[in-house]
């Protein structure tokens, strides 16, 4: 057993004002996120995932653990393994991704509080199996 490193770039952000959940939902996963997945190959990305928020989920969550979760305001959070940070920073300086970025982000999202986890990630279990 080995364990896999790679690098998670997770952005957090809302959707823009007025638009309902599922049109939001919609669009991120439908027609933004098609833009992006015809690139990312090229990049050797290892997975690209979409996470909503919501209040069903928050009061699951709550529920789960007895006592207020501490949630996040944020509507989504759009996350992108790549192999290495060489990978990461070939995809943010990638000008299709820039001007597809700047077009299409304010169809869709609300960019004034986006925040970004970033790091290291070590795959300790997947598949059903320990990975050290």
């Amino acid at each position: 057993m080995t364990l896999r490193p790679t690098v998670r770039v997770t952005a957090f952000f809302n959707k823009k004002p007025g638009m309902t959940d599922q049109d939001f939902q919609y669009y991120y996963t439908h027609v933004h996120a098609r833009h992006l997945l015809q690139k990312m190959h090229k990049y050797g990305i290892i997975s690209y995932t979409q996470q909503f928020s919501s209040p069903p989920a928050c009061a699951a969550l709550t529920k789960a653990m007895g006592k207020p979760a501490p949630i996040m305001a944020y509507d989504v959070m759009g996350s992108i393994v790549f192999p290495s940070w060489d990978a990461v920073e070939a995809w943010f300086r990638d000008e299709e991704n820039i001007q597809h970025q700047a077009d299409d982000g304010p169809r869709f999202a609300d960019y004034t509080d986006l925040r970004f986890v970033v790091g290291e990630e070590w795959v300790c279990f997947e598949g059903g199996e320990a990975k050290i």
